[in-house]
């Protein structure tokens, strides 16, 4: 018998061990997940009808070619708009957490608002790799959606007036949010920190 507990208890000191290992490498996982902040970056190479404007300050700038182009789009009702937006995510230089660690978000579940209207929703499934403290990781998020059914009672001057407030030549993500929701995979279990609304003046 007591031949027995000497062979055994290695094994379940080693058990403990591991076991412990995990617990704590789970708590800093999570701990580094839940402080991890965010912030909007720019909008850029915006496209509306398949016009770039992002070297366009206003109308009078348009060519004659692409103002065609955006009247016959509004004239069918259908104004398709694409462009990619960086959301930034750092580790803070802020106690509670742990320092130069690097994060994994394996999984981001977002929704874009544009002047607080609901206009699209998204989640990317890869793996992002977020720096230790104090380091800034870009997740570029490629928007592609017609705008016309949001904004038609703002006309065709005031859609691409927006447009151009978002992602022209003196353009910036003032009149964007992203709510999301990241995620972290940790042995094999999907842990959300829950949602968090994004918006480019500060970090969150």
């Amino acid at each position: 018998m007591k031949r027995l507990i000497r062979n055994i208890l290695p094994v379940v000191v080693l058990v403990a061990l591991a076991l412990s290992n995990f617990g704590c490498t789970a708590m800093q996982s999570i701990s580094n997940l839940e402080r991890m902040e965010f912030k909007l970056g720019s909008a850029h190479n915006f496209r509306v009808a398949g016009v770039n404007i992002s070297n366009i300050r206003g109308l009078n700038d348009l060519n004659l070619f692409d103002a065609a182009k955006l009247a016959s789009a509004f004239a069918n009702g259908n104004v398709p708009v694409g462009f990619t937006l960086d959301i930034l995510a750092r580790n803070p230089n802020t106690p509670g957490g742990y320092a130069n660690t690097t994060s994994a978000i394996t999984r981001l579940d977002w929704k874009l608002l544009i002047d607080n209207k609901d206009v699209l929703d998204g989640i990317i499934d890869s793996e992002i790799i977020v720096p230790g403290t104090g380091q800034q990781a870009v997740i570029p998020i490629n928007m592609a959606f017609d705008i016309w059914p949001f904004f038609k009672n703002m006309g065709y001057e005031g859609i691409v007036n927006l447009a151009l407030a978002i992602g022209g030549v003196n353009g910036s993500s003032s009149r964007l949010t992203v709510k999301a929701t990241p995620s972290m995979k940790i042995f094999g279990m999907m842990i959300p920190a829950g949602e968090i609304t994004i918006v480019d003046s500060h970090f969150n």
